[in-house]
């Protein structure tokens, strides 16, 4: 493994050692916020998504990945600090818009940079996959580190992902990147033509990514820490096991669709997904809820190397693949804004079961109908189907 290759893995797995995540549910719960002001606030970070989702495209028609990348960092980290700075609702507001900013620059913008000092393909997917199970371990390990610190003092987790932070920036600015290329000429070049396949999978990453992180960054926390009661410590190993079964299908997955076919995996995880959600929805007991949360990760946790290992975007620019990486954050971000806020509304009236159910039928909804249509207006149906399989 090259040098650069090894300094990628270094800032990825670094970068997604969200210590404070798990408990960030939980740290708003304790400032006596309401439940509908704090799926609010989740649902913030998710609009910026949708807000600068492009912004870094543009950036790096002046800018070198790794700058934008560390700037994102850097963005990042400001966030988290003005969640501990002050309680005022504005000022939380403010660490997560930081936050969805900071996000919004790097997220996409990493991947692309990967493509660059990896231009062959095969090399490619096995970094990216292999890349991307290894930050659910980190996120795993911070989690479960985060919940613990958080009884000894709720800012310990914040400055931990701060300290992660300025790591990641250190990695990724020693990475040697291919000399800057980009022209004005080239930024303002004619968008490529997204094929079906590549629309199949950009609603397959939005989609899916939107209602598995909603329910496990909104909803799932208010079902363990305020319906069942879990003490602290347990609902940090709980919430553990999302990321555990993500790992072990992020690690798996791309293999699994060399052999059975990237449209039948695809299809299996959408069931896996709908099936937790139906889960969840269907008993509060305790151990129903873990299991499927366990189903939830699994479920969700390859989405993304499998995605990003089947948009054939090799003949593409920098530029443009970043802006197809950030027009898939663009649609998660508005999909995973709209299940925030409207479920935090929801969900003192209806309760976490009637949510859950209606989750899940509106993913089954969106899911059929988004596929469906992009089959039926599209010109070359089965051309399509044969680049998705």
């Amino acid at each position: 493994m090259s040098i650069n290759a090894r300094l990628f893995y270094v800032y990825r797995i670094v970068s997604r050692m969200y210590f404070h995540l798990s408990v960030l549910f939980v740290y708003f719960f304790t400032l006596d916020l309401p439940v509908w002001k704090i799926e609010l606030l989740l649902g913030v970070y998710a609009i910026v998504l949708l807000l600068t989702s492009k912004l870094n495209a543009a950036m790096l028609t002046r800018m070198p990945h790794k700058q934008v990348i560390a700037l994102g960092e850097l963005i990042k980290a400001g966030g988290l600090a003005a969640l501990i700075a002050n309680e005022h609702l504005g000022i939380l507001l403010v660490g997560q818009i930081l936050s969805g900013l900071g996000y919004s620059l790097a997220q996409g913008t990493d991947s692309s940079l990967l493509r660059t000092i990896m231009p062959d393909m095969q090399a490619y997917k096995k970094a990216e996959s292999g890349s991307s199970s290894y930050t659910f371990a980190s996120f795993l390990l911070s989690g479960i580190i985060g919940s613990i610190i958080f009884n000894y003092s709720h800012e310990y987790a914040f400055w931990c992902s701060i300290g992660a932070n300025a790591i990641a920036i250190t990695a990724v600015l020693l990475i040697r990147e291919p000399a800057h290329t980009n022209t004005q000429q080239e930024a303002r070049g004619a968008k490529p033509t997204e094929t079906s396949a590549q629309k199949f999978w950009k609603l397959y990453y939005s989609i899916t990514r939107a209602f598995a992180m909603a329910t496990f960054v909104g909803f799932l926390p208010y079902y363990f820490f305020t319906q069942t009661q879990v003490s602290l410590n347990i609902f940090g190993l709980i919430l553990s096991l999302f990321t555990l079964l993500g790992f072990i299908s992020a690690r798996f997955i791309v293999r699994a669709g060399n052999v059975y076919g990237f449209a039948k995996i695809a299809a299996t995880s959408a069931l896996l997904c709908t099936a937790s959600m139906a889960l969840l929805g269907s008993s509060s007991y305790l151990p129903f809820g873990i299991v499927a949360l366990a189903v939830l990760g699994l479920a969700s946790g390859g989405v993304r190397p499998l995605t990003l290992s089947n948009l054939n975007m090799g003949e593409w620019t920098p530029t443009q693949r970043t802006a197809l990486l950030s027009s898939m954050e663009q649609s998660f971000g508005l999909w995973n804004a709209i299940l925030l806020i409207a479920g935090g509304f929801a969900i003192d009236s209806i309760g976490f079961q009637w949510l859950m159910l209606i989750l899940a039928v509106v993913y089954v909804v969106l899911m059929t109908v988004g596929y469906w249509l992009y089959h039926i207006h599209t010109a070359q149906p089965t051309a399509a189907a044969e680049q998705i399989q």
